[in-house]
C-alpha cells in the first residue's frame, strides 16, 4: 500500500509544472469522508508529500462532479476523486488526466429501511445519494439495471455527504442510501438493513478514487 502510495506521489509529480512544485502551498480535493479518502491523507500523514517538497491543504468537496469542475477551474491543483465526471469531461475534452485509482469497484453499499428486504421493495422508493453525475448516480443505475427494475420506478435525490444522508435515512426522509465504511458499520448499529454490496455487481469494476492533476499551464 506505501509503495503504491509513493509510486501516485512520483507521477503526480511528473505530471505538475514545475511552478507548482515550487509553491508552497496548494489544493487537493478529495470527494467524501470515510474509508475512500485514506490514500490522500495517508499520503500527507506519512509525510510522502513533504519529502518531495509538497505542502497541501487537503479539502472534501462533495461528489465528483464539483470537484472536476473545481479541478478544471483552477480552483485546486490535483483531486481525489471517482472517474465518472472525470472521465465525461475528458471525452468532451478537457486536459485532465487520470494517472492512478486507489480502488477499482464500486465501494458502496445500499443501505435500507428495515421494511426493504429485497432490491423489488425499491420500486416506488427514494434513494439518497450524494449528487448526480458521480460514481452514486452510475452505480444505482447499474444495479437497477442488474435486478431488472426499471430506472424511473425509483426516485434518485441528491442528498450531499454521508452523514446528511444517514440522518435522512433514519428520520425517514430516505427510503435508502449508498454509503462506504465508517458509515455503514453506524447505520448497521442503528438497525438499517444493508441491501446490497455493489461492490458483488457484475458491472462493479469502474476507477474510484482515482487521482487527475491540474493540467498544465
Amino acid at each position: 500500500m506505501l509503495k503504491a502510495l509513493r509510486f501516485a506521489i512520483l507521477l503526480i509529480l511528473s505530471t505538475c509544472p514545475a511552478t507548482l512544485v515550487a509553491q508552497e502551498r496548494y489544493l487537493a480535493s478529495y470527494n467524501g469522508f470515510g474509508v475512500g479518502a485514506a490514500p490522500l491523507w495517508a499520503t500527507k500523514d506519512f509525510g510522502f508529500f513533504a519529502k518531495y517538497g509538497l505542502n497541501p491543504d487537503l479539502i472534501m468537496i462533495s461528489g465528483s462532479a464539483p470537484g472536476t469542475q473545481a479541478l478544471l477551474g483552477g480552483s485546486t491543483h490535483f483531486a481525489q476523486t471517482d472517474g465518472t465526471a472525470l472521465i465525461a469531461a475528458i471525452s468532451q475534452g478537457a486536459d485532465l488526466v487520470l494517472i492512478a485509482a486507489a480502488v477499482n469497484k464500486f465501494p458502496f453499499s445500499l443501505v435500507t429501511q428495515k421494511n426493504i428486504r429485497q432490491p423489488t421493495d425499491l420500486i416506488g422508493k427514494k434513494v439518497g445519494i450524494v449528487a448526480f453525475g458521480g460514481a452514486h448516480e452510475l452505480s444505482m443505475a447499474l444495479a437497477l439495471k442488474e435486478w431488472n427494475i426499471p430506472r424511473q420506478s425509483v426516485t434518485l435525490l441528491a442528498g450531499g455527504p454521508s452523514a446528511n444522508r444517514l440522518i435522512a435515512l433514519s428520520k425517514g426522509a430516505f427510503d435508502a442510501t449508498l454509503l462506504a465504511p465508517p458509515d455503514t458499520g453506524e447505520a448497521s448499529r442503528m438497525g438499517m438493513n444493508i441491501l446490497s454490496n455493489l461492490s458483488d455487481l457484475k458491472s462493479a469494476a469502474f476507477p474510484i478514487m482515482s487521482l487527475p492533476p491540474a493540467a498544465p499551464s
